[in-house]
């Protein structure tokens, strides 16, 4: 970990400004393909980490595409933002698999509680006593407007 630090501390320019250069055309695609600045803004620090940390990988663990250095670091950056921008789909498409479940799930709760019929009438109830969880309408016949408009 030690060594990770001093070599993010011990950066030369190039490295830094090809990692901001790839970032930032990285910023410029998820905002527009995206149209959201603010999910652009919140990848930014996730996309200059993965081009960092892939050029310390690519150093560490001896990865050669090339003879030239710097051609080297402009591959290991842009190898970085590219995996890093998959992580970050992969996360969004997660996110939005268990808000769709949540959604739906939630959907089929309340249909299921509009269309309950009511409890029927126990002695032991007082007259001023109605099911909590059925709507008003429901008790006088009335049908959901969802339901109404399907049925015609």
């Amino acid at each position: 970990m030690q060594d990770f630090i001093y070599s993010l501390y011990a950066l030369d320019r190039y490295t830094l400004t090809i990692a901001v250069c790839f970032v930032a055309v990285a910023f410029w695609l998820i905002h527009e393909i995206a149209g959201s600045t603010s999910l652009a803004v919140l990848s930014a620090p996730v996309l200059i980490a993965g081009a960092l940390v892939t050029n310390y990988l690519f150093g560490e663990f001896y990865i050669i595409p090339t003879n030239d250095k710097d051609t080297n670091v402009v591959i290991a950056c842009a190898v970085g933002v590219v995996l890093s921008m998959i992580l970050i789909l992969a996360v969004l498409a997660i996110h939005i698999l268990i808000s769709e479940a949540r959604s739906s799930a939630a959907a089929r709760c309340r249909f299921c509680r509009a269309t309950a019929r009511p409890a029927p009438f126990h002695p032991a109830q007082s007259e001023n006593c109605q099911p909590a969880a059925v709507p008003a309408g429901i008790l006088r016949g009335e049908l959901p407007f969802c339901i109404a408009a399907a049925t015609g």
